[in-house]
């Protein structure tokens, strides 16, 4: 059975195709803001005209554009999947994202 407490993980999803050619074309757009600095850190950046300025930040787990979906599925949902099903735990699983983003395809 799963821990009982609450764990945090983000997922630093891929850019779609036509937002990655769009930030090509455009030199005002950086080609990333979020990066996974470690397992658990990732560094937020805003590139603005005259400084840099980034946010740290720190979750349980952190999976960036080199994590598969299933990655996702079996480190985050896949224990609690099996003990409400298995040992009728009570478990919660929330996502939140960007409509189109893959949050009910992963789960």
């Amino acid at each position: 059975m799963p821990a009982a407490r609450i764990q945090v993980v983000v997922r630093i999803r891929p850019k779609l195709d036509r937002l990655r050619d769009a930030c090509q074309a455009n030199e005002r757009y950086e080609p990333e803001c979020c990066k996974r600095y470690n397992e658990g850190t990732v560094v937020i950046s805003n590139h603005d005209a005259r400084n840099l300025k980034q946010h740290v930040y720190t979750f349980d787990s952190i999976f960036d554009q080199s994590h598969t979906q299933d990655d996702i599925y079996e480190a985050a949902a896949l224990d609690l999947v099996d003990a409400a099903l298995g040992d009728g735990a009570h478990v919660t699983l929330l996502s939140y994202g960007q409509t189109g983003s893959g949050k009910t395809y992963t789960i």
